[in-house]
């Protein structure tokens, strides 16, 4: 809860937190890099280099993004792809290779986005604002990130047991068919080593995009949030201050100033990874589109394994976009409203040219937007333009 105070002599209100109102933004964080530790992207921050816990977090990291390279090498050797579809094969080759991109990107980009979380926190304790906590959102969205893919693992893995030419159907895998391990036996070592296999498949081609997404999504929220409060602490310093108008006017544009700064190091460090995704995106449907129009089928798991990730990466990106979209908004209408009070305080007599001087300074500040490395604007009209690609190509595979 915020209370708020208002001074005998002028008539000034400020807002000021309560002590203990809400949780600190590195808390919430805190939340989002342990379920990183789940797909092997580690945030070591101050672990100890000689402790255990610090060496399961690099054998951990090093075990997935080796998973992540042999997938690019098997499908550039066709390994695990049908050898029979060309174009399935150089679309399956780019999705692993954008994937490992993505995870690439991430892991080199830890320190800087621990320093942007940081930045936002500074930035709410500079404006005195309180913080709004998403714990429970949080927790949710990282739950069914991680839980509901993983649960589709054991279901799949009876399916190729029971179904044993989906695992091996036209491919070159069939050369390591031999030995001990033999699908269709049902052993308990058969059972336990394909969970593995799909465990670590839907980790990598599925939580991995939708936990990126669910920590952008969470920057763009928490910015947001302090945008707005931000903005509307200075409407009510501006409206409010009797004999100090000029100190509100300085106030109020090094606001805007600290504002530009953490919402260029937020797009800084996220729009390269939005555009990754982006990219996924398109190339998870392109994989399906081959898969469409291959001229044999290629087994009911493949088809539905490659339906479901395109359906759930396009789901959580259109999520991210729209959250994303906000801040074009929000920015443009608090403006607008800061802009008349401005107005307002100059019709009643006060220095006009302090107000322009807010409105010049302001109009850089408060106009911001997030891309995808420059290249699009998180809009609601992108989504409309994905879809009229998606629709396009489904109406050429249909009617051929």
């Amino acid at each position: 809860m915020s209370t708020l105070f208002l001074s005998s002599t002028r008539p000034c209100l400020i807002l000021m937190p309560v002590e203990g109102a809400g949780m600190d933004v590195l808390d919430d964080f805190g939340i989002l890099r342990k379920s990183f530790l789940v797909i092997g992207i580690p945030f070591y921050g101050d672990t100890p280099r000689t402790s255990l816990t610090f060496v399961l977090k690099v054998l951990h990291e090093v075990l997935s993004t080796s998973y992540a390279v042999l997938g690019v090498l098997g499908c550039v050797l066709g390994y695990g792809v049908p050898t029979r579809s060309t174009l399935f094969q150089l679309t399956s080759s780019s999705l692993v290779l954008v994937l490992l991109w993505l995870r690439t990107y991430v892991c080199l980009s830890r320190t800087r986005l621990q320093k942007t979380v940081r930045r936002i926190q500074r930035l709410a304790q500079k404006e005195k604002i309180r913080y709004i906590s998403k714990r429970r959102p949080l927790i949710f969205a990282c739950t069914i990130s991680v839980a509901f893919p993983l649960s589709c693992t054991l279901p799949c893995v009876l399916f190729i047991i029971h179904n044993p030419e989906e695992f091996w159907l036209d491919t070159k895998t069939q050369a390591i068919n031999t030995g001990s391990f033999t699908i269709g036996t049902k052993s308990n070592t058969e059972i336990v080593t394909l969970t593995m296999l799909m465990t670590a498949y839907t980790l990598h081609f599925f939580v991995v995009p939708t936990l990126c997404m669910t920590m952008f999504h969470f920057l763009y929220a928490t910015f947001q949030d302090a945008l707005r409060q931000t903005i509307k602490h200075s409407r009510r310093r501006l409206t409010s201050s009797a004999s100090t108008f000029d100190d509100a006017i300085r106030a109020t544009l090094s606001s805007a100033v600290r504002l530009s700064r953490v919402h260029q190091e937020v797009e800084d460090v996220t729009s390269p990874a939005v555009f990754i995704l982006y990219v996924l995106v398109f190339i998870n449907f392109l994989n399906l589109v081959a898969l469409a129009s291959a001229e044999t089928s290629l087994g009911v798991l493949r088809t539905l394994s490659c339906a479901s990730a395109f359906a759930w990466t396009c789901g959580c990106f259109v999520r991210l976009t729209m959250r994303g979209s906000k801040l074009r908004d929000e920015s443009d209408a608090l403006w607008t409203s800061l802009r008349r009070d401005a107005a307002l305080c100059r019709r009643r007599g006060r220095q006009e040219t302090s107000t322009m001087l807010l409105l010049s300074g302001a109009s850089e500040g408060f106009r911001m937007t997030f891309t995808g490395w420059g290249v699009f604007e998180l809009r609601p009209r992108l989504l409309l333009s994905m879809a009229g690609v998606f629709l396009s190509y489904g109406v050429v595979i249909a009617t051929t």
